[in-house]
């Protein structure tokens, strides 16, 4: 009877990693998507990529034909699978997936550390062996 309750609780911690309904994605440079359009419709793209290659690690899995333990166990694997594909295309496309009662902050040190990078390479100037744009040539007067 007390290994049955003991198991009885590992589907349950399994799974509790699951639940990302608390989570959200922010963008890396500190900028807000919410209220601006251009930043919305962006993310509105990239999370429809991102949202294709989680459908393909969930269409190349094997389906689950087990029951119990190792079926709570085999979806867990899915959905850890699923949740890696999303934040790494996410990623890829400048997003971090943060908990929704701190994605304020987190966005805001994104914006200090963009502002802070910004204003270092502005203060380093061009790259070495960058090209300096070239200033355009002066026509000759026209004559008279």
């Amino acid at each position: 009877m007390r290994a049955s309750l003991a198991l009885a609780w590992v589907p349950a911690l399994l799974l509790g990693g699951c639940i990302t309904s608390d989570v959200t994605y922010i963008r890396t440079d500190g900028q807000r998507v919410a209220g601006n359009p251009l930043l919305e419709q962006q993310y509105e793209k990239d999370s429809g990529v991102c949202s294709g290659e989680t459908d393909k690690v969930r269409a190349a899995a094997p389906p689950i034909t087990a029951s119990g333990l190792a079926a709570g166990v085999a979806g867990a694997k899915l959905t850890e699978d699923m949740d890696r594909t999303a934040q790494g295309c996410m990623s890829q496309k400048g997003y971090v997936q943060v908990y929704q009662n701190i994605a304020d902050v987190r966005l805001a040190e994104f914006a200090a550390a963009e502002e802070k990078r910004k204003r270092e390479a502005a203060a380093a100037g061009p790259a070495p062996g960058a090209k300096t744009p070239a200033k355009p040539k002066k026509k000759p007067a026209a004559a008279l």
